[in-house]
């Protein structure tokens, strides 16, 4: 994608935070398989989300072996004393309900659906 080019987010695969709240409440600690279905239902663009050893962040690998540690921002909501999860984006720094694949490029986890 050559700079100054739009992309289309919404038809991009976004990692949503509720595998990282499965992975870091299992208590077995184990490994998750996330991927997401293309149009054709097929999986793709498949990731492994573990536990961190320091139990605020998940390890989010891809199917080469590569890995990246996303550290996990907990947030007291305001009714009923449930907590939000959020990512700090490895990019920004910042508080994001969703990490995409295409904002990982410059942080070496990014997907072409292969």
């Amino acid at each position: 994608m050559s700079p100054g080019t739009a992309t289309d987010v919404e038809s991009m695969p976004r990692l949503p935070t509720f595998p990282a709240r499965w992975v870091l409440d299992d208590p077995r600690g184990r490994a998750y398989f996330v991927f997401w279905t293309g149009r054709d239902g097929d999986p793709g663009y498949p990731l492994r989300m573990m536990p961190a050893e320091d139990g605020n962040s998940v390890i989010v690998g891809d199917r080469d072996g590569r890995a990246l540690k996303v550290q996990i921002i907990r947030r007291p909501l305001p009714q009923c004393g449930g907590m939000a999860i959020l990512y700090r984006c490895p990019e920004c720094r910042r508080p994001r309900r969703y990490l995409y694949g295409v904002a990982l490029l410059g942080g070496r986890i990014a997907h072409d659906g292969t």
